[in-house]
């Protein structure tokens, strides 16, 4: 049952006085008992601090404090601490308030309710939680098996549990695999470039945006180290020419990585045909496409620049985390990775989803603490697999980055840009409403 709470302020000034023997109605009805002092303690005080009689009787609240449940003590080893801190607080306000001529002195409100509120917050449940409850529910989430997932892994082992939830990651390391898995209930929270969202939207697909996740585009266009490239020192878009009749490496045919690999070669004057793209999963297995010559480049994310930088197979020609890609690619900062979920899951399960969301945030705060980095990094190794030379560098270098580029809140105008392009590329047939795209309930700016 809920709390119908007043304002503490206008309950102050409304009733300016208050009586010791409203303060012990009131701590007896929270507790769900009468409490008085120790006897040993009674034994020991002045007979004129004694409480009065009408104190005793009393364990009735009236007026507006009816209105409040009964908050029975958790029945655990600290149940007796309780009571006792309980009855030390009770009998040191009542003494004070009854020290002197027959026990008629008042006390004001405002140290009513201050001694009010510590009673029911020493004698409340443990083990409550703090912000909204997933009331045990399970959460299925979409990884990567790459270091951007690591914000939900630190969610699923540190902060998941706080709002009574259980997190599990599932790999599918495609942004439409991902919308398909969470349509089938494979998944409850997917997390994808934003275009696919939308596409999916514009395709039927009842979705939302019930987080940001990156602030950055936080895609890398790497190549073969042994390559031949004419315009290697000239810079963007130059350096694209040499990407043509190339095959290149994305998550899955249609993902995110694509369409900003398409923006890349129209800033060139290129278009998609002059490609040819080739699914290869994640960094570990493009890694590998690169190494055997599968194909020649490849637009992906972390820690796909260490790898290349490492083992000398490859190399990173643009760094879209640093707006190297040109203003339509840097107009989708603040949306580019976004997390989703059901819009029938949200609407049935709204508690599970404000409880995943924060903590997810919670996450998002946590890693960006420096004290924590060296826990980060141990819950890193034990999702993100390098089988690669100087692993350990990989790993740190693409976690500081993405601790740096972290932000679950969702940039509004980022997500106009991305229905613009969209709509002029053709992929979807109508300018959406960021309302239709967005969760009411989620972070924007």
């Amino acid at each position: 049952m809920a709390l119908r709470q007043p304002s503490l302020l206008s309950l102050a000034e409304e009733q300016p006085l208050v009586s010791g023997c409203d303060l012990q109605r009131a701590a007896a009805q929270a507790v769900g008992r009468v409490v008085l002092p120790p006897r040993e303690v009674r034994q020991q005080i002045s007979p004129h601090a004694v409480l009065h009689r009408r104190c005793r009787r009393s364990v009735a609240l009236k007026s507006r404090w009816s209105t409040y449940p009964r908050l029975r003590p958790h029945e655990s080893v600290d149940y007796i601490l309780h009571v006792i801190l309980t009855k030390r607080i009770l009998h040191a306000i009542c003494i004070s308030v009854h020290r002197g001529a027959g026990g008629k002195s008042a006390m004001s409100a405002k140290t009513f309710i201050a001694a009010f509120a510590i009673i029911v917050a020493i004698n409340a449940p443990q083990g409550a939680v703090a912000g909204p409850s997933g009331h045990g529910a399970t959460i299925k989430y979409q990884t990567y098996g790459s270091i951007n997932e690591v914000v939900f892994r630190v969610a699923e082992e540190k902060f998941c549990a706080k709002y009574d939830l259980k997190c599990e990651g599932v790999l599918i390391p495609s942004g439409p695999m991902g919308i398909q898995a969470l349509m089938g209930d494979s998944i409850q929270i997917a997390f994808v470039a934003a275009d696919a969202q939308i596409r999916a939207i514009a395709n039927g697909a009842s979705v939302k945006m019930i987080s940001g996740f990156i602030d950055r585009v936080p895609y890398y266009v790497v190549v073969r180290s042994d390559l031949s490239r004419p315009n290697k020192g000239a810079g963007f878009p130059s350096i694209m020419k040499d990407l043509k009749e190339k095959k290149i490496g994305v998550t899955g045919r249609g993902a995110g990585v694509e369409l900003t690999f398409d923006l890349l070669l129209r800033a060139a004057g290129m278009a998609s045909s002059d490609v040819t793209y080739v699914a290869v999963g994640g960094p570990a297995t493009a890694f590998g496409s690169l190494k055997s010559k599968q194909i020649d480049a490849a637009i992906l994310f972390q820690p796909m620049p260490g790898l290349c930088e490492t083992s000398g197979v490859c190399e990173t020609i643009i760094d879209l985390t640093r707006d190297e890609g040109g203003s339509s690619v840097s107009a989708l900062d603040g949306a580019s990775s976004t997390v989703l979920a059901k819009n029938e899951f949200i609407e049935k399960n709204p508690d599970v989803v404000k409880a995943f969301v924060a903590a997810f945030q919670d996450s998002a705060v946590w890693i960006k603490d420096p004290k924590n980095f060296d826990e980060l990094q141990t819950i890193a190794k034990k999702y993100v697999k390098l089988n690669v030379p100087q692993a350990d560098i990989v790993l740190d270098d693409g976690l500081k980055e993405q601790v740096g580029n972290t932000d679950t809140s969702i940039k509004i105008d980022a997500v106009r840009a991305y229905i613009d392009v969209l709509y002029e590329h053709g992929l979807i047939n109508r300018k959406l409403d960021p309302k239709e795209i967005i969760w009411s309930g989620a972070s924007v700016r």
